[in-house]
């Protein structure tokens, strides 16, 4: 009877051993959180140990009850308990070792099934943190080239772009020297806090809202017609966005993050009275020859500051042209109603090169048909239409004295646009009260110099 019941508890141990082994195993198979699969077979195989432990014991005990035993047996009966002793010494270790051999299978599953789930959660990570952006996601040229020159890489990721604090996209910046016509790609940039982009020829800045670490905006110069809405960049201190064309009604407080403009008070007011207007030009009503040479010019609005300008006429299929040196954006009017002030674009003799080779143009008195173009030094072209120029003999123009302070030492000759007819002076002097010549001048935009 105690061999019996010492095999019925080893088997009934062993199948509960082979029960739960097969319970933490589909709970590996479903995936159940690292945690809790650990802890689980942890408290398993505890229960385990114990039964063993408790088998053992149990075993012992009835070793020792047999020895306690004081009825004579004889040979048959005590070879007959020495076999069964052995038996169940052999059964008690078989299910010790089962035991062992079903809790190190379950271990090296559970640790096979939790290595495979964590290397795959790193490679997902990985990926992640290591996306490459296409040209798609940057489509403007470039914008694109230049991110890469200041990574110094060939590959755009989001790994080095997540480095990228500072951008400085200026028209007129030493790197740059090249026209920006769209931002797309800057929301991956999500650690920027500063950009500069004076000049360009950016039409939508939308997705600057999304870069909330911005602390500095500065958008002068560019083709903007609405505010962008920067409300959720918090940390923002400074926005420039002077001399676009934004409709007054898209400024609006709702688009700024609340306390701008604690600071900034006036800054509503200054951005709609600074925009700039669409690029426009004006003819003059009639182009007077000078003596041999053939003046042109037109009077534009709507330009882009601090740059030079080509303008060039193309008539019969030969082209002349002359550059307006740095020409600046400026206002005029009241404090309360400006508006852009204009320019003067010229070419001082249509006849000549500004080389001073001769350009190929006849010019004769009548309508004369031409190309006009105006272009900035980037290339950018503002316009290229047909025009009828019309165009007139010289016509000597009367000679006339104004007298000035003794103290004077100079005298700067202006031309007056508002009928739009040129009034080129063939000759100024500077005479003093004796009647002797003390300067001279043969242009209209030198000043005289005593001499």
């Amino acid at each position: 009877m105690r061999i019996k019941r010492i095999f019925t508890m080893a088997l009934a141990t062993a199948v509960l051993v082979q029960s739960l082994g097969t319970s933490a195993y589909a709970a590996g198979a479903n995936t159940v959180p690292e945690e809790t699969v650990v802890e689980t077979v942890a408290q398993e195989t505890e229960s385990l140990e114990e039964g063993s432990e408790e088998l053992t014991t149990e075993t012992v005990s009835v070793e020792e009850s047999t020895e306690e035993q004081e009825t004579p047996v004889t040979e048959s009966e005590v070879g007959s308990e020495e076999t069964s002793e052995t038996e169940a010494e052999t059964v008690a270790e078989t299910t010790t070792e089962e035991v062992s051999e079903t809790v190190t299978e379950m271990e090296e599953t559970l640790s096979e099934e939790t290595t495979g789930t964590t290397e795959e959660k790193t490679v997902v990570d990985n990926a992640a943190e290591s996306r490459t952006y296409t040209d798609e996601d940057f489509p403007d040229e470039v914008f694109r080239e230049l991110l890469k020159k200041q990574i110094s890489s060939s590959t755009l990721t989001s790994e080095n772009l997540e480095k990228i604090t500072f951008l400085d996209l200026c028209i007129d910046s030493t790197n740059v020297q090249q026209v920006i016509s769209s931002l797309e790609g800057i929301q991956y940039l999500p650690n920027l806090k500063h950009i500069q982009c004076t000049g360009q020829s950016i039409s939508d800045a939308s997705l600057l809202s999304t870069l909330t670490k911005l602390e500095f905006v500065g958008m002068t110069g560019n083709d903007l017609t609405e505010m962008p809405d920067l409300s959720a960049l918090e940390a923002l201190e400074n926005v420039y966005f002077n001399w676009n064309r934004m409709y007054p009604a898209s400024i609006t407080e709702d688009k700024l993050p609340e306390g701008f403009l604690e600071a900034n008070t006036d800054w509503i007011a200054d951005c709609k009275k600074y925009q700039n207007v669409e690029f426009s030009y004006q003819l003059a009503e009639k182009y007077y020859g000078s003596g041999d040479a053939h003046p042109f010019f037109i009077e534009a609005v709507g330009y882009k500051g601090d740059m030079s300008y080509v303008l060039s006429l193309e008539i019969d299929g030969k082209t002349v042209s002359a550059v307006s040196e740095d020409v600046y954006n400026s206002f005029v009017g009241t404090a309360d109603e400006l508006k852009p002030a204009s320019e003067i674009f010229i070419i001082p003799d249509i006849t000549k090169n500004e080389d001073g080779t001769e350009s190929g143009i006849t010019i004769t008195p009548g309508a004369v048909k031409a190309t006009l173009i105006v272009e900035d030094e980037y290339g950018r072209e503002y316009v290229k239409e047909e025009v009828t120029l019309p165009m007139e003999d010289d016509i000597p123009g009367p000679r006339e004295e104004y007298y000035l302070d003794a103290s004077a030492t100079s005298v700067t000759p202006h031309m007056y646009m508002g009928n739009h007819e040129q009034e080129e002076f063939q000759k100024l002097e500077l005479i003093d009260a004796e009647g002797k010549v003390v300067g001279s001048s043969s242009s209209s935009r030198n000043p005289v110099s005593r001499l």
